[in-house]
């Protein structure tokens, strides 16, 4: 399966105004915690959608792969987002979630629950991994100074971040190679996963 179109869509999305702020230096703090305030509700909202994915399963290894990414963003994930709110929200903020319950990319991960689909769950969690990594790695070439986006940089530039979008690109093939699913519903899937994305983080300003 051939990516340059979610190639180009990605580096199309490093022109937003998050990213280019992020590696100017010019993001607003606030902005920044508005930001971690919805990851957190969707990495609450990837988690669930990864049990499903547990249970959908094709193959005991599969599995192990999911419930390993389950773990992850239950706790190592989930944690950072918990502290990182501690320490920044204050009383005033504390109605940011409510604000932003709903958007494109929450939306979309409810509607692919939905169809029970594991090669449309498999392809979303790829978009969003491959996303993230390809975007971290474009960041890392700055000199980024604060300590608290340095770590959520190198959460999506670990070797175990990486192993797990490899991992994703696996069971994606491995889907199109017994027809569950064609290589265009996939790019399909992934270009409106990255366009959520996107959206996803203009949210941060709206807020």
């Amino acid at each position: 399966m051939e990516l340059g179109q979610i190639d180009a869509q990605i580096m199309k999305a490093a022109e937003d105004r998050f990213f280019s702020e992020f590696i100017s230096g010019d993001l607003n703090p606030q902005t920044f915690q508005n930001y971690l305030i919805l990851e957190h509700n969707f990495v609450q909202s990837a988690a669930r959608l990864t049990g499903l994915a547990c249970y959908l399963a094709p193959s005991m290894n599969e599995l192990r792969d999911h419930a390993s990414a389950l773990i992850d963003l239950a706790y190592d994930q989930n944690t950072f987002f918990e502290v990182s709110n501690e320490n920044n929200t204050d009383d005033e903020q504390t109605d940011v979630p409510e604000k932003t319950s709903t958007n494109d990319l929450e939306n979309l991960a409810a509607r692919i629950a939905r169809t029970y689909d594991y090669p449309q769950i498999v392809a979303f969690f790829f978009a969003t991994e491959y996303f993230y990594l390809h975007w971290c790695s474009l960041i890392d070439a700055f000199n980024i100074e604060s300590p608290e986006r340095k770590k959520w940089i190198q959460m999506h530039q670990s070797e175990k971040f990486e192993t797990r979008v490899r991992e994703l690109r696996r069971m994606v093939d491995r889907c199109i190679d017994v027809d569950a699913i064609s290589a265009s519903e996939v790019l399909g899937i992934m270009s409106e996963t990255i366009e959520a994305e996107r959206s996803f983080h203009d949210l941060a300003y709206i807020v």
